[in-house]
């Protein structure tokens, strides 16, 4: 992590949104000039920024087509690392060092793997054990990884893809919202599938 504070570090990020309140697309940019992990820590903090409502880190602005995209870009669930998760982060370490700020999230990203990890866990009948789905475990305080991640690509998952096509309005259900999935009218129009 570089030396001096966040804030410093987020006026050295630049605007991230226009003078009318809309996004810029600064992404791109942060992800070239810096090595990880801290241009993944510039994304997030960007997106701290943007929960703002401001154009930078100084300069707010909101406005009614701001507002309506603010909404839909905050969405209406509070998630771990998500917007406003940073920007309570980025006001609570301001003044602080970059490098305490990575530490609270190498802290809260190995606590939410473990969190993840528990939900996941299961009774294995055949040991008689609980058996817990995850090469990163704790013991007296300290984590350690028991293998290496494969090397395989992600598996796809069929049943979320549907959630999210039947969201899109790509898939429907039966009348009473269960059954099989079948491609909507306008999936099929989109695939270019005669009907």
């Amino acid at each position: 992590m570089p030396s001096g504070t966040v804030n410093e570090a987020l006026a050295a990020l630049g605007p991230v949104r226009d003078r009318a309140g809309h996004s810029l697309p600064v992404e791109p940019r942060l992800l070239q000039k810096a090595p990880a992990p801290w241009r993944d820590v510039r994304v997030l903090l960007t997106g701290g920024l943007r929960a703002r409502g401001g154009a930078d880190a100084t300069q707010l602005h909101q406005g009614p087509l701001l507002a309506g995209a603010q909404r839909a870009y905050l969405g209406d669930r509070r998630e771990f690392l998500d917007p406003l998760w940073m920007e309570a982060l980025v006001r609570e370490y301001g003044d602080r060092p970059v490098r305490d700020l990575a530490s609270r999230l190498a802290d809260d990203m190995l606590a939410q793997s473990r969190r993840v990890a528990l939900r996941k866990l299961r009774y294995d009948p055949r040991t008689g054990g609980l058996k817990i789905f995850s090469r990163l475990h704790m013991r007296n305080d300290r984590y350690f990884r028991i293998g290496e991640e494969p090397k395989a690509e992600i598996g796809l998952r069929i049943p979320q893809l549907g959630s999210i096509g039947r969201q899109l309005g790509l898939f429907e259900a039966g009348s009473d919202g269960s059954g099989p999935l079948t491609p909507t009218r306008a999936a099929l129009k989109s695939l270019e599938v005669a009907v």
